[in-house]
């Protein structure tokens, strides 16, 4: 199985997903750092499944600043029918916030962090996978 791809600038966060997705979920994981070219690779390489944070201090797009909205509408854009699904990941959990970012993001789902119920965090991650 191609790794997951965690797109996370929080590095606590980042380690304590890598450890629930490889040791719970069983799958392996690519971490990515805000600003590298997740965008290209996973056109080349298509990742199961995408975890983006919609926050990402540092990241960047063609040059100018970006978040994890952006990058998954290039994602979905770029590839189209191809596109892996992708969860966004954020703290944003006020009311009508999810409904908003996956309208405008074209994600496939959305996690409020932090995670409170990991069984169903993980039961969404195998649909998105296929498990």
């Amino acid at each position: 199985m191609n790794p997951i791809y965690l797109v996370e600038d929080d590095p606590l966060i980042r380690r304590y997903l890598e450890d629930l997705l490889e040791h719970v979920l069983g799958c392996p994981v690519r971490s990515w750092l805000p600003g590298e070219d997740v965008v290209a690779t996973a056109a080349e390489n298509r990742p199961p499944l995408i975890l983006l944070d919609i926050t990402l201090r540092g990241a960047t797009l063609d040059g100018a600043p970006t978040d994890g909205l952006q990058l998954c509408r290039r994602i979905k854009a770029r590839m189209g029918a191809e596109a892996p699904p992708v969860m966004l990941l954020t703290a944003h959990a006020v009311e009508g916030d999810r409904e908003r970012f996956l309208a405008d993001s074209g994600a496939d789902d959305y996690q409020a962090k932090p995670i409170f119920d990991e069984n169903d965090f993980l039961a969404r991650l195998r649909g998105l996978i296929g498990q």
